[in-house]
C-alpha cells in the first residue's frame, strides 16, 4: 500500500464532523457568479457551490491570484510540527506569548511569526512558495474531498466509498485542466493543487479501492497532464531559471516524488525521468526532491522516448486530450455522484449511525442558497 500523508486541511480524517457554510467576506466589488458547470447534479450539490465560488473568485481579481506567497518550510515537511516528540510541547518558549520551538526551527503559525503568507517578492531567496490561485484551488479540492467522506457525516455507505470519491475528485481536476487549455496560469494553479493533494490529503482509501486498473488509468492521465504542463511552459518560454513562475523548480521536484505515493501502480512510472529531463534541458534547480531522485534511465536527446517538440500535435505533444477522451469512455470521469450532499435526505438518514440526516435543516438551506459547505 502506498504511504499516506497526514492531512492538514478540511479533508483530514481527524477533522471535526460539524459543517459550516461560508462565503467570501472581503470588500471586493460584487461579481456575478459564473455559470454552474454542467458536470454537477441539477439539484443540491456542495461540489457545485464550491466550484462555482472558486471560478467566481478567479474572475473577481485574476491578477491577485498570480501573487506568490511564501511557505515557511518545504511542502514535504508540512506535518513535521505534528510529529515532534510530545516532550517538546512541555518546553517553555522564548518568552511569554512567543511560539515554542520544535527542533531547531520555530513552528509554523500560519504567518503570525513564520514566513507563511508573506509575499514571495519580499523574500526572493526563499525557495518555498505557492500562488494564491493554487492555494485556493487546493482549498476547493479539499472541500470536494470532505464532501465525499462518510466519516465526517457520521455515515457508512460501503467500504470503498471514500476511495472512489477521491478518484472522482481527481477526475474533476483532470476536466478542469482540459477546460483551461487556453489559460496556462489556470492550468498551473491546478498542477499546484494536485501536487498539494498528494502531499496533504490522506490518500490511503484511494489506493485501497478494488479497481486497481481503473485507478492506474487515472494516475497515468495525471502523469500526462503534468508533462503537458511542462510542454506548455516550454512553448511559452517559461521553463527557465528566471521564470516568472517562482516555484517551478519546487513543483517539479515534488512531481518527481509522486511515484512514492503509487509504488504499486504504473501510472507515474516514467514521470520522474521526464521531469528530470525537462529540468536538465532548461537548467531548472529542483527543490523538495526525494532522497533517491536520480532517474533510472536517461531520456535520449532525439528519437523514440525523447522529449517531444512543444508544438507537436497542435500544441498537445503528450496527447493529453486524446488520453482524457479515452479515459472518459472507460471510466466515469468527474461529477458529484459521491458527494454526500447530493444524496436524498432518506438516503443519508439510512446510512447515518444515529438514523438522522446530518444535513437536515440549516445545512440544506445553506446549500440551496449557494453557500459553500466545508467540514471543519
Amino acid at each position: 500500500m502506498a504511504p499516506k500523508r497526514k492531512s492538514t486541511d478540511a479533508a483530514g480524517r481527524s477533522a471535526s464532523k460539524k459543517s459550516k457554510a461560508s462565503t467570501s467576506t472581503d470588500n471586493a466589488p460584487e461579481v456575478i457568479p459564473v455559470p454552474r458547470s454542467k458536470r454537477w447534479s441539477k439539484g443540491v450539490s456542495g461540489s457545485a457551490n464550491a466550484d462555482t465560488e472558486y471560478r467566481t473568485m478567479m474572475t473577481r481579481n485574476p491578477g491577485s491570484a498570480w501573487e506568490f506567497v511564501c511557505q515557511c518550510r518545504p511542502i514535504t515537511d508540512a506535518d513535521d510540527d505534528d510529529d515532534e516528540d510530545e516532550e517538546d510541547e512541555d518546553e517553555e518558549g522564548e518568552g511569554e506569548g512567543e511560539p515554542k520551538k520544535t527542533g531547531d526551527r520555530p513552528p509554523c503559525d500560519n504567518g503570525k511569526t513564520c514566513l507563511c503568507t508573506k509575499p514571495s517578492a519580499d523574500h526572493p531567496e526563499h525557495p518555498y512558495t505557492l500562488t494564491l490561485g493554487g492555494i485556493q484551488k487546493f482549498h476547493t479540492t479539499s472541500i470536494l474531498c470532505s464532501l465525499r467522506d462518510p466519516d465526517l457525516f457520521d455515515m457508512h455507505i460501503y467500504n470503498d466509498f471514500y476511495g472512489y470519491g477521491l478518484q472522482e475528485v481527481i477526475g474533476n481536476l483532470l476536466l478542469d485542466f482540459d477546460e483551461a487549455k487556453n489559460d496556462w496560469k489556470q492550468q498551473w494553479y491546478i498542477c499546484e493543487a494536485v501536487t498539494l493533494f498528494f502531499h496533504r490529503v490522506d490518500l490511503a482509501p484511494l489506493f485501497m479501492i478494488d479497481d486497481s486498473e481503473g485507478l492506474e488509468m487515472f494516475l497515468h492521465a495525471l502523469r500526462t497532464m503534468f508533462l503537458s504542463m511542462m510542454a506548455t511552459l516550454e512553448r511559452n518560454d517559461l521553463l527557465k531559471p528566471d521564470s516568472e513562475i517562482r516555484n517551478v523548480g519546487m513543483i517539479m521536484g515534488l512531481l518527481i516524488g509522486l511515484g512514492d505515493f503509487a509504488e504499486d501502480f504504473e501510472g507515474f512510472d516514467d514521470l520522474p525521468k521526464y521531469i528530470h529531463a525537462y529540468a536538465a534541458k532548461h537548467k531548472i534547480v529542483l527543490r523538495d526532491l526525494p532522497e533517491d531522485s536520480e532517474p533510472e534511465e536517461p531520456v535520449p536527446a532525439t528519437g523514440k522516448g525523447s522529449l517531444p517538440e512543444p508544438t507537436a500535435k497542435k500544441n498537445d505533444p503528450w496527447g493529453f486530450s486524446a488520453e482524457l477522451k479515452k479515459l472518459g469512455k472507460e471510466q466515469t470521469l468527474g461529477g458529484d455522484r459521491h458527494d454526500i450532499t447530493t444524496m436524498s435526505g432518506p438516503e443519508r438518514k439510512k446510512a447515518n449511525f444515529e438514523g438522522k440526516d446530518p444535513l437536515a435543516g440549516e445545512g440544506i438551506k445553506a446549500l440551496k442558497a449557494g453557500l459553500v459547505m466545508q467540514m471543519g
